[in-house]
């Protein structure tokens, strides 16, 4: 006897389902006559039988999907429990055949009920009606003897097409479901295909088997409640009108996939699993009489673990809406939502459990998903699943636990700790001790506050449920606000930032399912202002925070660039993909100042990632200005068009309040006038109105607010100039029109964009322009000048005033883009775009002593780092006696030293340090002149105007 033979005995011996079928498909019982057929094989058969039927003979086609039924099953068992398929090749067959079944009988019953000219389309498509399978139907995960799960959708003036005028479609496609049913589930001589239930649909108790895709949608819309969102998770077109099934799941994906990320589904989430924790089913773990799909530990909790999470995170993250449970585990364990381990091993449970499942179905075709309590039936288990009873019982056992302690991890319910009521009516001795021991000087105006919240006089807490979520987490706010600096500033700013909340539910929620959010929030508030009334004004940048990918590395370009992309494609309408590109870039550059705050990017790093961020959102937003003008008025052939960055955005400098300073520069192949679209424009009108477009599409106000605020004035010519300018002409200006100060500017100047040529060549332009032959004691003389003028019209606040004060940021730049207009001619390699790296190329290239260099360096990277942090949480300069004791020590932080005395010091000794050698390196000029006036356009205006990208 083979090894093979000798399985099929065991397996034909354990299953008496089995063994008929291999009766009544190959005839025989003998495990050494039985010949495993190929799923493939069985399946082409199937197909081949019900075409040799006709459509209209009823009792045949019935016969021909049963008996096709009986064939499939055969062999898919078979290949499982020999070993020749895995779990997804099985359930991936079952749910094939399922499709094909239903798709068969959806013909049959259309020709059936269409017969005497009443169907006049073509049965093939099955115009205007449509089959969507639900749960492991449409997961592809279909059990051995499960019952199928369908909803049935017409839509109405499809359906109206393709009948003749006597038939009403919603009558025709009532009458074509029942009798779908009835083909799928009646038992004949030959058996049944599937039992099929319809339970699924929107409010079956009050609805029809059919519906119209209209009334579904509509439903969903208004009445959906999450469980249904849930289930909609799998649903998959199986059968019918494939167009309009694919029409129906696109128009339903905003029920299912919320816009931010859901937490007010939580409260339900909860309440399916309570049901699921009392389900009559729902017993101890006891392998004997357990329930492998409800019972703990089953396969039920592993597909609600995966679902919950999808539901809360899918919205933002497309990459989780997929129908598999094992994909959808991968997926979050792939973003962060769960443990990599935990995602594996519920993977394997899931294996195990559905393994089992199929055995005990197997024995006696039975929809079932309980254990034997018998020894010697659940022993023919064992024997299908290739094992002994006790190894069987302690895995299963095993299995049933493993998947029940990560179960109860999800969504554990908090206990309340018998603190007293903090917005109980009056202030007693008992709730004022407990607010000061907590950290609150002002217990009586936290206690109003608190009373405030609860009175429902805020949009955020207008509804019993948005103050039940407040209530659940005020114990966590109190103990966490109370632990900062200044417990009782934070809560009044929270406050206002609470007054500012269209709607609390969501918010709330989010909060009590994150209490490390509510620490965030804290830090925000106590230390950083600027960023809470960013908050106050768009709470959904939560959203952003709660994603576990925010705990983990910064985004890279690459993959902005990508979030980008997709966003904007997947919006319909012009506006909306301006929006939709501002909630990512408002999104990240949030994260990038909430990271700068929590410490976890330095100084360095932060303005890189500003930089990043810029470029990409920049970028995107051309693309889509373009594509706009384009549709208009064509392109012209082989043009480039590149944005060149000025000031910070050009030096990779860019802190939380910068501007943005940028210029579009395009370059176009000579002998073309005109574009080549339906409404031709000539080169400068075209790219002028491409960057009005660019300008409104980054600053200009819409419903998701500001993106960046752009300057433009250092363009040729100043305010007076185009907004768009030609290659040739930039360079030619550069040359022979600009002055100092734009030539200082011309140092920290970038090209970026999407065509490495263009930049490439503008890259070139700028090196010609900074190399040329020019007057350097004149050079030298213009930048004292400009320094006196501004020192003149905006004198430094403070020594924390770094920008403007004497021997701060402007002087250490200024000494850099000095020398490099100096000695550029010299040596190509002295024009680097940052301010650190020029004036190391300067020393390397022996235009400035090591000692200067390391000097000035040391300098900037101060300045940059107390820049960053100020300019993230306070919108003048730092005030270290008014300042928040968080926020003082974060300046320390960034200056990496103990005391603000000491800081204080250090600041005075380096800015008279680099002052002195801004005076030394251009002594050539021993007095400004006084008469000296720049423009407001110059580079001097813009610093006299306040902040300066």
């Amino acid at each position: 006897m083979t090894d093979q033979t000798a399985s099929l005995s065991a397996i034909l011996g354990a299953s008496p389902h089995l063994s008929d079928l291999a009766i009544k498909v190959q005839g025989t019982t003998d495990a050494a006559s039985v010949v495993p057929e190929p799923v493939a094989d069985a399946m082409a058969a199937a197909k081949t039988e019900f075409a040799n039927v006709d459509l209209c003979d009823e009792t045949g086609q019935m016969a021909a999907l049963r008996k096709a039924k009986q064939r499939v099953l055969l062999a898919i068992a078979l290949s499982d429990l020999l070993g020749h398929a895995d779990l997804d090749a099985t359930v991936e067959a079952l749910s094939d055949f399922a499709d094909l079944a239903t798709d068969q009988a959806v013909r049959v019953a259309i020709a059936l009920e269409g017969s005497g000219g009443k169907w006049i389309g073509d049965t093939g498509a099955s115009t205007g009606y449509t089959v969507i399978g639900m749960g492991k139907l449409g997961a592809h995960e279909l059990n051995y003897s499960s019952d199928i799960d369908i909803i049935v959708l017409f839509e109405p003036d499809a359906l109206d097409a393709a009948t003749s005028d006597r038939v009403e479609p919603a009558t025709f496609a009532v009458r074509v479901t029942r009798r779908l049913v009835r083909l799928l589930q009646e038992r004949t001589a030959d058996g049944y295909v599937f039992r099929t239930d319809l339970r699924l649909r929107p409010d079956p108790g009050s609805t029809p088997v059919a519906l119209s895709i209209h009334g579904a949608l509509n439903y969903y819309e208004g009445q959906g409640r999450t469980w249904e969102r849930a289930a909609m998770i799998k649903a998959r077109c199986i059968a019918g009108d494939k167009g309009l099934g694919a029409t129906f799941l696109k128009a339903i994906e905003p029920f299912i996939w919320r816009k931010h990320l859901d937490y007010a589904a939580i409260d339900s989430i909860r309440s399916i699993k309570r049901r699921i924790n009392t389900h009559k089913g729902f017993g101890e773990i006891t392998v004997p009489g357990h329930d492998v799909k409800l019972g703990r530990g089953g396969i039920r909790e592993i597909e609600f673990f995966g679902q919950t999470q999808q539901l809360i995170a899918g919205g933002r993250n497309r990459d989780l809406r997929v129908q598999q449970t094992k994909a959808a585990l991968r997926g979050l364990a792939h973003h962060g939502w769960i443990e990599p381990g935990d995602a594996e091993s519920l993977i394997a449970a899931y294996d195990h459990l559905r393994r089992i499942e199929h055995c005990i179905q197997m024995i006696r075709d039975e929809q079932t998903h309980r254990l034997p309590q018998a020894a010697e039936e659940r022993m023919r288990v064992a024997v299908l699943m290739g094992e002994n009873l006790d190894m069987f019982d302690a895995r299963a056992a095993e299995t049933f636990q493993a998947v029940h302690t990560q179960f109860l991890d999800l969504f554990a319910e908090e206990t309340v700790d018998g603190a007293p009521d903090p917005y109980q009516q009056s202030l007693d001795d008992t709730l004022r001790a407990h607010l000061e021991g907590l950290g609150f000087e002002e217990p009586e105006v936290a206690h109003r506050l608190l009373r405030s919240w609860i009175q429902g006089r805020m949009n955020c807490t207008l509804t019993n449920t948005a103050r039940d979520r407040l209530r659940a987490i005020t114990p966590d706010i109190l103990r966490i606000f109370g632990q900062t600096d200044r417990p009782d500033t934070a809560l009044r700013l929270l406050d206002t930032f609470l007054r500012g909340l269209p709607a609390g539910v969501q918010f709330f929620s989010m909060l009590e399912s994150n209490p490390r959010v509510i620490e965030l929030l804290a830090r925000i508030m106590g230390t950083a202002p600027k960023l809470a009334n960013i908050l106050a004004l768009k709470p959904r940048l939560f959203d952003a925070l709660l994603d576990p990918r925010f705990f983990g590395s910064l985004p890279s370009s690459e993959a902005i660039r990508a979030d980008l992309a997709r966003v904007i494609d997947e919006a319909p309408t012009y506006e909306a993909k301006l929006n939709a590109g501002r909630i990512v870039g408002q999104e990240q550059h949030f994260l990038i100042g909430v990271r700068l705050l929590s410490q976890t990017l330095t100084a360095d790093e932060a303005a890189n990632a500003y930089t990043d961020l810029a470029e990409e959102v920049v970028l995107a937003m051309l693309d889509v200005a373009l594509a706009d003008i384009e549709k208009d008025h064509g392109k012209f052939a082989g043009a480039s068009l590149t944005v060149l960055g000025m000031g910070k955005l050009g030096s990779r400098e860019l802190t939380a309040a910068s501007d943005l300073d940028l210029l579009l520069i395009y370059d176009i192949p000579e002998g073309q006038s005109e574009s080549d679209g339906q409404r031709p424009a000539a080169p400068a009108q075209y790219y002028t109105r491409v960057t009005q477009r660019l300008i409104a599409a980054l600053s200009a106000p819409t419903s998701e607010g500001k993106l960046y605020e752009l300057d433009m004035r250092l363009r040729p010519s100043g305010n007076a100039g185009p907004l768009a300018t030609s290659l040739t002409a930039f360079e030619r200006y550069q040359m022979n029109s600009a002055r100092t100060w734009e030539h200082m500017a011309l140092t920290r100047a970038r090209p970026f964009g999407r065509s490495p040529e263009g930049c490439g060549r503008l890259t070139d332009a700028i090196a010609r322009v900074l190399m040329a032959e020019r007057d350097e004691a004149q050079v030298v003389k213009n930048l004292v000048d400009m320094r006196a003028l501004i020192e003149r019209e905006k004198p430094p606040v403070s020594v924390f005033d770094t920008k403007l004060a004497r021997g701060g940021i402007i002087d250490v730049e200024f000494i850099a883009q000095g020398l490099q207009l100096v000695h550029a001619r010299s040596a190509r390699s002295v024009l680097q775009v940052s301010t650190a790296g020029a004036l190391s190329a300067l020393q390397y290239a022996d235009f400035l002593s090591a000692d200067d260099s390391e000097t000035l360096c040391a300098a900037h990277r101060l300045y940059a780092s107390l820049s960053q942090i100020t300019r993230l949480c306070l919108d003048g300069v730092f005030d270290p006696d008014t300042a928040a004791p968080s926020l003082r020590r974060l300046v320390l932080q960034a200056a990496d030293l103990p005391s603000m005395e000491t800081l204080i010091t250090h600041l005075e000794h380096t800015q008279r340090d680099v002052r002195d050698r801004f005076v030394r390196l251009f002594a050539a000029v021993a007095e400004p002149h006084s008469d000296q006036v720049l423009p407001r356009s110059s580079l001097g205006g813009d610093l006299l105007e306040g902040e300066t990208s």
